[in-house]
Protein backbone atom coordinates (compact mmCIF):
# COMPACT_ATOMS: atom_id res chain seq x y z
CA UNK A 1 0.00 0.00 0.00
CA UNK A 2 2.83 2.35 0.89
CA UNK A 3 4.48 1.55 -2.39
CA UNK A 4 1.30 2.21 -4.31
CA UNK A 5 0.86 5.50 -2.51
CA UNK A 6 4.44 6.53 -3.30
CA UNK A 7 3.92 5.71 -6.93
CA UNK A 8 0.69 7.61 -6.98
CA UNK A 9 2.23 10.65 -5.35
CA UNK A 10 5.14 10.43 -7.75
CA UNK A 11 2.75 10.60 -10.72
CA UNK A 12 0.93 13.53 -9.18
CA UNK A 13 4.18 15.37 -8.52
CA UNK A 14 5.32 14.69 -12.10
CA UNK A 15 2.05 16.04 -13.45
CA UNK A 16 2.36 19.16 -11.29
CA UNK A 17 5.94 19.68 -12.42
CA UNK A 18 4.90 19.20 -16.05
CA UNK A 19 2.13 21.77 -15.55
CA UNK A 20 4.54 24.36 -14.17
CA UNK A 21 6.99 23.67 -16.97
CA UNK A 22 4.18 24.23 -19.50
CA UNK A 23 3.16 27.46 -17.79
CA UNK A 24 6.78 28.57 -17.81
CA UNK A 25 7.11 27.86 -21.54
CA UNK A 26 3.88 29.70 -22.34
CA UNK A 27 4.96 32.64 -20.19
CA UNK A 28 8.35 32.67 -21.91
CA UNK A 29 6.70 32.73 -25.35
CA UNK A 30 4.36 35.48 -24.20
CA UNK A 31 7.29 37.53 -22.86
CA UNK A 32 9.19 37.09 -26.11
CA UNK A 33 6.11 38.11 -28.10
CA UNK A 34 5.54 41.15 -25.89
CA UNK A 35 9.20 42.05 -26.09
CA UNK A 36 9.13 41.85 -29.89
CA UNK A 37 5.94 43.90 -30.05
CA UNK A 38 7.40 46.54 -27.70
CA UNK A 39 10.59 46.70 -29.74
CA UNK A 40 8.63 47.28 -32.95
CA UNK A 41 6.55 49.99 -31.26
CA UNK A 42 9.71 51.71 -30.08
CA UNK A 43 11.14 51.58 -33.60
CA UNK A 44 7.84 52.90 -34.95
CA UNK A 45 7.98 55.79 -32.47
CA UNK A 46 11.49 56.68 -33.63
CA UNK A 47 10.41 56.69 -37.29
CA UNK A 48 7.29 58.68 -36.33
CA UNK A 49 9.35 61.36 -34.55
CA UNK A 50 11.79 61.49 -37.45
CA UNK A 51 8.98 61.77 -40.00
CA UNK A 52 7.16 64.45 -38.03
CA UNK A 53 10.39 66.47 -37.81
CA UNK A 54 10.75 66.24 -41.59
CA UNK A 55 7.11 67.35 -41.99
CA UNK A 56 7.74 70.47 -39.91
CA UNK A 57 10.87 71.17 -41.96
CA UNK A 58 8.82 70.69 -45.18
CA UNK A 59 11.02 67.77 -46.29
CA UNK A 60 7.98 65.86 -47.48
CA UNK A 61 9.69 63.00 -49.31
CA UNK A 62 11.82 62.15 -46.28
CA UNK A 63 8.77 62.53 -44.04
CA UNK A 64 6.81 60.09 -46.18
CA UNK A 65 9.63 57.55 -46.15
CA UNK A 66 9.96 57.61 -42.34
CA UNK A 67 6.23 57.56 -41.66
CA UNK A 68 5.67 54.64 -44.04
CA UNK A 69 8.22 52.66 -42.01
CA UNK A 70 6.53 53.70 -38.76
CA UNK A 71 3.12 52.64 -40.10
CA UNK A 72 4.44 49.25 -41.19
CA UNK A 73 5.78 48.60 -37.68
CA UNK A 74 2.71 49.92 -35.85
CA UNK A 75 -0.23 49.91 -38.32
CA UNK A 76 -2.93 50.85 -35.80
CA UNK A 77 -1.33 53.92 -34.23
CA UNK A 78 -3.62 56.83 -35.12
CA UNK A 79 -1.04 59.60 -34.76
CA UNK A 80 1.24 57.78 -37.23
CA UNK A 81 -1.59 57.32 -39.73
CA UNK A 82 -2.56 60.99 -39.36
CA UNK A 83 0.93 62.27 -40.14
CA UNK A 84 1.37 59.73 -42.92
CA UNK A 85 -1.82 61.11 -44.47
CA UNK A 86 -0.47 64.64 -44.23
CA UNK A 87 2.74 63.55 -45.93
CA UNK A 88 0.67 62.30 -48.86
CA UNK A 89 -1.30 65.56 -48.79
CA UNK A 90 1.83 67.68 -49.10
CA UNK A 91 3.04 65.43 -51.91
CA UNK A 92 -0.19 66.26 -53.75
CA UNK A 93 -1.78 62.82 -53.25
CA UNK A 94 -5.15 64.05 -51.97
CA UNK A 95 -7.07 60.80 -52.37
CA UNK A 96 -4.41 58.79 -50.54
CA UNK A 97 -4.36 61.36 -47.76
CA UNK A 98 -8.14 61.19 -47.52
CA UNK A 99 -8.08 57.37 -47.39
CA UNK A 100 -5.58 57.27 -44.52
CA UNK A 101 -7.44 59.91 -42.52
CA UNK A 102 -10.65 57.93 -42.89
CA UNK A 103 -8.72 54.89 -41.66
CA UNK A 104 -7.51 56.89 -38.63
CA UNK A 105 -11.09 57.87 -37.83
CA UNK A 106 -12.24 54.26 -38.17
CA UNK A 107 -9.71 53.36 -35.48
CA UNK A 108 -10.55 56.38 -33.32
CA UNK A 109 -13.67 58.42 -34.23
CA UNK A 110 -12.77 60.89 -31.45
CA UNK A 111 -9.51 61.97 -33.07
CA UNK A 112 -10.39 65.60 -33.78
CA UNK A 113 -6.93 66.28 -35.25
CA UNK A 114 -7.50 63.62 -37.91
CA UNK A 115 -11.05 64.86 -38.53
CA UNK A 116 -9.80 68.43 -38.89
CA UNK A 117 -7.27 67.32 -41.48
CA UNK A 118 -9.91 65.32 -43.33
CA UNK A 119 -12.24 68.35 -43.36
CA UNK A 120 -9.43 70.50 -44.77
CA UNK A 121 -8.73 68.00 -47.54
CA UNK A 122 -12.44 67.85 -48.40
CA UNK A 123 -12.33 71.65 -48.59
CA UNK A 124 -9.44 71.54 -51.07
CA UNK A 125 -11.33 68.92 -53.07
CA UNK A 126 -14.24 71.43 -53.18
CA UNK A 127 -16.51 69.04 -51.29
CA UNK A 128 -17.78 71.90 -49.14
CA UNK A 129 -20.87 70.23 -47.70
CA UNK A 130 -18.85 67.23 -46.51
CA UNK A 131 -16.19 69.54 -45.14
CA UNK A 132 -18.77 71.58 -43.24
CA UNK A 133 -20.22 68.39 -41.73
CA UNK A 134 -16.82 67.28 -40.44
CA UNK A 135 -16.05 70.66 -38.87
CA UNK A 136 -19.41 70.67 -37.11
CA UNK A 137 -18.67 67.23 -35.63
CA UNK A 138 -15.38 68.61 -34.29
CA UNK A 139 -17.24 71.48 -32.59
CA UNK A 140 -19.01 68.88 -30.46
CA UNK A 141 -15.67 67.81 -28.97
CA UNK A 142 -15.72 69.82 -25.73
CA UNK A 143 -12.13 69.04 -24.78
CA UNK A 144 -10.51 69.80 -28.13
CA UNK A 145 -8.16 72.75 -27.60
CA UNK A 146 -7.94 73.84 -31.24
CA UNK A 147 -11.56 74.92 -31.72
CA UNK A 148 -10.48 78.41 -32.77
CA UNK A 149 -9.01 76.80 -35.90
CA UNK A 150 -12.23 74.86 -36.45
CA UNK A 151 -14.32 78.05 -36.37
CA UNK A 152 -11.89 79.78 -38.74
CA UNK A 153 -11.87 76.90 -41.22
CA UNK A 154 -15.65 76.63 -41.04
CA UNK A 155 -15.79 80.33 -41.86
CA UNK A 156 -13.75 79.69 -45.02
CA UNK A 157 -16.20 76.94 -45.98
CA UNK A 158 -19.12 79.35 -45.52
CA UNK A 159 -17.34 81.88 -47.74
CA UNK A 160 -17.03 79.31 -50.53
CA UNK A 161 -20.74 78.62 -50.16
CA UNK A 162 -21.59 82.32 -50.43
CA UNK A 163 -22.71 82.54 -46.78
CA UNK A 164 -20.85 85.75 -45.96
CA UNK A 165 -22.62 86.64 -42.70
CA UNK A 166 -22.13 83.12 -41.32
CA UNK A 167 -18.49 83.28 -42.40
CA UNK A 168 -17.93 86.56 -40.54
CA UNK A 169 -19.60 85.25 -37.39
CA UNK A 170 -17.59 82.04 -37.47
CA UNK A 171 -14.25 83.80 -38.00
CA UNK A 172 -15.10 86.31 -35.26
CA UNK A 173 -15.69 83.35 -32.95
CA UNK A 174 -12.20 82.11 -33.81
CA UNK A 175 -10.77 85.51 -32.90
CA UNK A 176 -12.71 85.52 -29.62
CA UNK A 177 -11.31 82.12 -28.64
CA UNK A 178 -7.76 83.23 -29.49
CA UNK A 179 -7.38 87.01 -29.42
CA UNK A 180 -4.04 87.04 -31.25
CA UNK A 181 -5.06 84.53 -33.90
CA UNK A 182 -3.30 86.23 -36.82
CA UNK A 183 -5.13 84.48 -39.66
CA UNK A 184 -8.63 85.23 -38.32
CA UNK A 185 -8.00 88.91 -37.60
CA UNK A 186 -6.28 89.43 -40.94
CA UNK A 187 -9.10 87.70 -42.82
CA UNK A 188 -11.75 89.84 -41.14
CA UNK A 189 -9.77 92.96 -42.02
CA UNK A 190 -9.61 91.88 -45.66
CA UNK A 191 -13.32 91.04 -45.79
CA UNK A 192 -14.35 94.43 -44.41
CA UNK A 193 -11.88 96.30 -46.64
CA UNK A 194 -13.24 94.50 -49.71
CA UNK A 195 -16.71 95.86 -48.90
CA UNK A 196 -15.30 99.37 -48.25
CA UNK A 197 -15.95 99.22 -44.49
CA UNK A 198 -12.56 100.79 -43.89
CA UNK A 199 -12.96 101.76 -40.23
CA UNK A 200 -14.02 98.24 -39.32
CA UNK A 201 -11.25 96.80 -41.49
CA UNK A 202 -8.62 98.90 -39.71
CA UNK A 203 -9.89 97.67 -36.34
CA UNK A 204 -9.32 94.05 -37.33
CA UNK A 205 -5.95 94.74 -38.95
CA UNK A 206 -4.81 96.36 -35.70
CA UNK A 207 -5.94 93.26 -33.80
CA UNK A 208 -4.01 91.25 -36.38
CA UNK A 209 -0.83 93.05 -35.31
CA UNK A 210 -1.10 92.03 -31.65
CA UNK A 211 1.12 89.56 -29.81
CA UNK A 212 3.04 87.19 -32.05
CA UNK A 213 1.30 88.72 -35.09
CA UNK A 214 3.50 91.81 -34.80
CA UNK A 215 5.92 90.10 -37.17
CA UNK A 216 3.33 89.69 -39.95
CA UNK A 217 4.24 92.27 -42.67
CA UNK A 218 1.18 91.50 -44.82
CA UNK A 219 -1.26 92.63 -42.11
CA UNK A 220 0.72 95.78 -41.41
CA UNK A 221 0.84 96.62 -45.10
CA UNK A 222 -2.93 96.16 -45.42
CA UNK A 223 -3.44 98.36 -42.35
CA UNK A 224 -1.33 101.09 -43.96
CA UNK A 225 -3.35 100.84 -47.19
CA UNK A 226 -6.54 101.17 -45.15
CA UNK A 227 -5.19 104.35 -43.56
CA UNK A 228 -4.76 105.71 -47.09
CA UNK A 229 -8.37 104.69 -47.85
CA UNK A 230 -9.43 106.67 -44.77
CA UNK A 231 -7.26 109.59 -45.94
CA UNK A 232 -5.24 109.44 -42.74
CA UNK A 233 -2.09 110.17 -44.69
CA UNK A 234 0.27 111.09 -41.87
CA UNK A 235 -0.51 107.84 -40.05
CA UNK A 236 -0.16 105.97 -43.32
CA UNK A 237 3.24 107.57 -43.87
CA UNK A 238 4.44 106.35 -40.47
CA UNK A 239 3.05 102.88 -41.13
CA UNK A 240 4.77 102.54 -44.52
CA UNK A 241 8.06 103.82 -43.11
CA UNK A 242 7.84 101.29 -40.29
CA UNK A 243 7.30 98.47 -42.79
CA UNK A 244 10.21 99.69 -44.90
CA UNK A 245 12.54 99.67 -41.91
CA UNK A 246 11.31 96.57 -40.06
CA UNK A 247 10.87 94.32 -43.08
CA UNK A 248 13.64 95.63 -45.30
CA UNK A 249 14.42 92.23 -46.83
CA UNK A 250 10.82 91.50 -47.90
CA UNK A 251 8.76 92.57 -50.89
CA UNK A 252 6.58 94.60 -48.52
CA UNK A 253 9.46 97.04 -48.08
CA UNK A 254 9.44 97.68 -51.83
CA UNK A 255 5.66 98.03 -51.90
CA UNK A 256 5.73 100.41 -48.92
CA UNK A 257 8.34 102.59 -50.61
CA UNK A 258 6.19 102.85 -53.74
CA UNK A 259 3.08 103.74 -51.71
CA UNK A 260 4.98 106.51 -49.90
CA UNK A 261 5.04 108.44 -53.19
CA UNK A 262 1.24 108.52 -53.18
CA UNK A 263 1.18 109.53 -49.53
CA UNK A 264 3.59 112.43 -50.07
CA UNK A 265 1.46 113.69 -52.92
CA UNK A 266 -1.57 113.84 -50.66
CA UNK A 267 -0.21 115.56 -47.57
CA UNK A 268 1.67 118.71 -46.68
CA UNK A 269 4.05 117.45 -44.06
CA UNK A 270 5.83 120.76 -43.47
CA UNK A 271 9.28 119.29 -43.76
CA UNK A 272 12.25 120.84 -45.54
CA UNK A 273 13.42 119.52 -48.87
CA UNK A 274 16.50 118.18 -47.14
CA UNK A 275 14.50 115.92 -44.82
CA UNK A 276 16.74 112.79 -44.61
CA UNK A 277 13.82 110.36 -44.70
CA UNK A 278 12.38 111.99 -47.80
CA UNK A 279 15.80 111.85 -49.43
CA UNK A 280 16.08 108.19 -48.48
CA UNK A 281 12.90 107.26 -50.33
CA UNK A 282 12.90 109.72 -53.22
CA UNK A 283 16.34 111.29 -53.56
CA UNK A 284 17.34 114.95 -53.16
CA UNK A 285 14.92 117.56 -54.43
CA UNK A 286 16.75 120.04 -56.67
CA UNK A 287 13.87 122.47 -56.82
CA UNK A 288 14.35 126.19 -57.53
CA UNK A 289 12.24 128.94 -55.96
CA UNK A 290 10.27 129.32 -59.20
CA UNK A 291 9.27 125.68 -58.99
CA UNK A 292 7.56 126.07 -55.62
CA UNK A 293 3.85 125.58 -55.74
CA UNK A 294 4.06 123.15 -58.63
CA UNK A 295 3.44 119.46 -58.20
CA UNK A 296 6.52 117.76 -56.84
CA UNK A 297 8.38 115.29 -59.01
CA UNK A 298 10.33 112.58 -57.26
CA UNK A 299 13.08 110.37 -58.50
CA UNK A 300 12.24 106.72 -58.76
CA UNK A 301 13.35 104.84 -55.65
CA UNK A 302 16.39 102.63 -55.90
CA UNK A 303 16.05 98.93 -55.08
Amino acid sequence: LRTIIMIHLGEVIMKILAFFILISVVASCSTQSTSKSTLEQKKAELFYNQGTKHLVEKKYSKALESLMKAHKLDPKKVKIINNLAMSYYFKGKMELAKMYLEKALDLNPKSSDSRNNLASILFHLKEYKKSEKQYKIILEDLIYDQQYRTHYNLGLVYLKQGKRLQAINSIKKASTLKIDYCAANHKLGMMYRETLHHTEALKWFKKGMMGTCINEPETQYQAALTLVDLRKFEQAEQAFRSINERFASTRYSTLATLKLREVYRNIQIGKSDTDPLREKYFGKQNKSKSDRGNEETFKSPSF
